[in-house]
C-alpha cells in the first residue's frame, strides 16, 4: 500500500480518536497495540493488521470502508456506535458517578411517561 492511501487511513483512525477525546496510549490499549505505534499508523509510517482494523471499527462503530477508503459513509447508519459510545463512557465512570446518571435516567423517564402517558407501537 502506498504512503498516500495509509496516510489516508491514518487521518480518519486520528480524527475518530481524537473524536472520543482518547490519547494514542488510551487507543493502543484498546486495541491491544502501543500508542508509540498507533502514532506511527496515525502518521502513514506503518499499518494496523486486517484483525486490528477490523477491531477498530467494531469498537468505534465505524464502517471499514470508510476506514479504508473503500465509500464515503463514516457510519453504516446514524445509530452505529451510539451503544458502544454510550457502554464506552460508562466503562470510565465511577461507581458514584453510574448511580448519580442511573437516576437521572429514571427520574427523566419517570417525567417523560407522565407528560406522554400513552407509548408510541412501532
Amino acid at each position: 500500500m502506498d504512503l498516500g492511501k495509509r496516510r489516508e487511513i491514518g487521518e480518519k483512525i486520528k480524527y475518530e480518536r481524537k473524536y472520543r477525546k482518547l490519547t494514542l496510549n488510551e487507543c493502543g490499549d484498546l486495541l491491544g497495540v502501543s500508542g508509540s505505534f498507533l502514532g506511527l499508523v496515525e502518521r502513514g509510517e506503518r499499518m494496523l493488521s486486517l484483525e486490528k482494523v477490523i477491531m477498530f471499527c467494531n469498537i468505534f462503530g465505524v464502517d471499514a470502508d470508510y476506514i479504508l477508503g473503500l465509500g464515503s459513509s463514516i457510519r453504516e447508519n446514524k445509530f452505529c456506535g451510539i451503544k458502544d459510545d454510550i457502554i464506552f463512557e460508562l466503562e470510565k465512570m465511577t461507581e458514584k458517578d453510574y448511580n448519580i446518571l442511573l437516576s437521572i435516567i429514571k427520574a427523566y423517564k419517570k417525567s417523560s411517561r407522565e407528560d406522554f402517558p400513552y407509548r408510541v407501537r412501532k
